[in-house]
C-alpha cells in the first residue's frame, strides 16, 4: 500500500498529464542574507521541474494581478512561516492545481531549507520536506533535489505508479526518510533529510504589525503606499484570504446598493381574530330583540409568515430599509342566540383564516462587510393591521343587526438581531429574530348594560408583544466602490478607519 505522500504525488502526476499547472511560488528567505540564495533555488527549481514532460509549470509572472497586486509581489511580502498559505491563495487564484514551494534560511555552515508541494483542490500541504543545505555544495543541492522531484513525478519512488503509457508499474513500497535520502545521495548531492511531513491542512496566512515594522525598513514606497491604502487596510486586506479587488467590493458593503429580501418563519403576535357576539329574544314584546352584546379582539398566537423588505445602502454598514409581511392565523366567530326563560343552546364557534398585514420602516446596521459571517441589527416602527368580523361572515343574513367594528390598527417600535451569511459577491443568506412592542386597538366592545344576557363573556387582554424568527435571501443590486477604496492614495483615512 502506498504512503499518503505517495498517493498525493500520483495525484499530482495525474493533473500534471491531464495538463493541469504546478505554480513554482519559489522560496522565501528567513532574512536578508538569505534572499540571494533563495532566489537562486526558485530559479533552479523552475527550470528544472520546466524540463519534466509531465509538468506543466506556472511561474509567477504568468499568475494575473491578485486584485491591483501583483502576485510575486504578494509573495514577497507573506508573513515569515507562512508561504505555504500564500502559495495556496495564488495557486488558486492562478487555477493551478498544485503549487511548489518553500523557505531558506542561511547559516554559518548550512542552510535549513523547507520544501512543500500544496494540494489546492484539497487545501492541503500533501507533502514537506526538511533538507540541509551544507555550505560550498549549491550546485549539488539543486541538481539531487530536481532529480528527487523528477523521480517522484514519474512514480520511480516511494511506490508511485508511473502514469506514462507502456510504462511498467514498480513495486509499491511507502515513502521515508532513508529513500528520500539514499536518492538525493545517489545524485551527487551531500543532503541530510531532517524531516518529512504529509496532509497538513493549509492556513490561510495572517499578517500581523511586525510585518508592517519589516515592510517599512524596506527602500521606496510601502505596498499599502503604491496601493493608497491605510495601514490599517492594508492588515485588514491581508488578513481577509481575499484578492485586492474581492475586499475592495467587500469593503465597500452596502453602499449605494439595493438590497432585496425574501423571508419566511414564525411569528408569535396578535395573529388570532375574535369575534364574539350574544343577544336574547322576547318573543312576546313588540321588539322581540332585548339586548345585544358584542367584542372583536386580536389575540396573540404563533402563526407562519412571510415578506419582502427593500433597503437602500447609506454606507457600507447601514440602511435604510421599508418592508411589509403577511401573517396567516386564524378568525374565530361565535354569535350566540337566547331566548328569555329558555334553556341557551350552544352554538359552533367558525372557523376562518386570518391575514394580518404588517408595514415596517427603520435603520439596519450591518458591520465587518468584508466579513463571509456578520451580525445584523435594526431598529424602526411597524404598522400592523388585523382583519374585522365582516371579512369572514356575512352578519347581514342574519335577522338581528348586530354590531360590527373596523379592523384592529396597531403601531409600534421595532428591533431585530440576526446574521447574514455571504452566498457569493451578490447573495446572502440572513436569519433574523424580530421583536416589537405594539400599542393601539386591540380590541372593541358593545355592551348595552342590560340584565338579559347573563354571565357575559369578558374580552381577552390585549397582545401587544410580537416576536419571531425568520429565515430568507438576500439580494445585492447596484452599489460602487468608494472613492477612497478604488486605488490611489485614500483623501479620507477617517472613512478607512471606519470601514476597518
Amino acid at each position: 500500500m502506498p504512503s499518503l505522500p505517495a498517493l498525493a504525488l500520483l495525484i499530482a502526476s495525474q493533473a500534471a498529464r491531464a495538463g493541469e499547472p504546478v505554480l513554482v511560488a519559489g522560496f522565501q528567505p528567513a532574512s536578508p542574507e538569505s534572499a540571494g540564495l533563495a532566489a537562486l533555488l526558485s530559479m533552479a527549481l523552475e527550470e528544472a521541474l520546466a524540463g519534466e514532460p509531465e509538468v506543466e509549470v506556472l511561474a509567477c509572472d504568468q499568475v494575473r494581478p491578485i486584485g491591483d497586486a501583483d502576485a510575486r509581489l504578494y509573495l514577497e511580502t507573506c508573513p515569515r512561516g507562512e508561504q505555504v498559505g500564500c502559495a495556496y491563495v495564488v495557486a488558486e487564484h492562478a487555477g493551478a492545481a498544485y503549487a511548489v514551494t518553500g523557505s531558506l534560511d542561511v547559516g554559518e555552515e548550512y542552510s535549513a531549507v523547507r520544501l512543500s508541494l500544496v494540494d489546492v483542490g484539497e487545501a492541503r500541504e500533501a507533502v514537506g520536506l526538511d533538507l540541509v543545505l551544507v555550505q560550498g555544495e549549491d550546485q549539488a543541492f539543486m541538481t539531487a533535489v530536481a532529480d528527487l522531484l523528477g523521480r517522484l513525478v514519474r512514480g520511480e519512488i516511494g511506490g508511485l505508479t508511473d502514469i506514462r503509457e507502456g510504462a511498467a508499474a514498480p513495486p509499491g513500497r511507502p515513502l521515508d526518510e532513508s529513500e528520500v535520502q539514499a536518492v538525493l545521495a545517489e545524485a551527487g548531492g551531500r543532503v541530510p533529510v531532517a524531516g518529512l511531513r504529509t496532509g497538513l491542512a493549509v492556513a490561510l496566512p495572517s499578517f500581523g504589525p511586525g510585518d508592517l515594522e519589516r515592510l517599512r525598513q524596506e527602500e521606496g514606497l510601502t505596498e499599502w503606499e503604491r496601493l493608497g491604502m491605510s495601514e490599517r487596510a492594508y492588515l485588514a486586506w491581508r488578513n481577509s484570504g481575499l484578492d485586492l479587488a474581492s475586499w475592495r467590493r467587500a469593503q465597500a458593503g452596502r453602499a449605494l446598493q439595493v438590497l432585496v429580501r425574501a423571508w419566511g418563519g414564525a411569528l408569535f403576535g396578535p395573529v388570532e381574530g375574535r369575534y364574539h357576539a350574544r343577544f336574547a329574544l322576547d318573543l312576546l314584546e313588540d321588539d322581540p330583540v332585548v339586548e345585544t352584546y358584542a367584542w372583536q379582539a386580536a389575540t396573540g398566537a404563533l402563526a407562519g409568515a412571510w415578506g419582502l423588505d427593500l433597503g437602500f445602502g447609506l454606507t457600507p454598514s447601514v440602511e435604510v430599509e421599508v418592508g411589509v409581511a403577511r401573517v396567516h392565523g386564524r378568525f374565530h366567530t361565535l354569535v350566540q342566540q337566547e331566548e328569555v326563560g329558555e334553556p341557551v343552546l350552544p352554538e359552533d364557534e367558525i372557523l376562518t383564516g386570518n391575514a394580518s398585514t404588517a408595514l415596517t420602516a427603520g435603520l439596519r446596521l450591518a458591520p465587518f462587510p468584508t466579513r463571509a459571517l456578520r451580525p445584523v441589527v435594526g431598529a424602526g416602527v411597524l404598522f400592523w393591521r388585523g382583519s374585522a368580523v365582516g371579512d369572514h361572515v356575512d352578519l347581514s343574513t342574519l335577522q338581528v343587526a348586530l354590531p360590527e367594528f373596523a379592523p384592529p390598527r396597531l403601531l409600534g417600535a421595532r428591533a431585530l438581531g440576526g446574521v447574514e451569511l455571504r452566498l457569493g459577491p451578490r447573495w446572502d443568506l440572513v436569519g433574523e429574530v424580530p421583536l416589537a412592542l405594539l400599542v393601539g386597538d386591540f380590541w372593541a366592545e358593545h355592551d348595552e348594560g342590560g340584565t338579559a344576557l347573563a354571565d357575559k363573556e369578558p374580552r381577552p387582554g390585549p397582545a401587544p408583544v410580537c416576536a419571531g424568527l425568520t429565515i430568507g435571501v438576500q439580494a445585492r443590486l447596484g452599489g460602487r466602490i468608494p472613492r477612497s477604496l478604488r486605488g490611489g492614495q485614500a483623501e479620507d483615512e477617517g472613512a478607512l478607519d471606519e470601514l476597518d
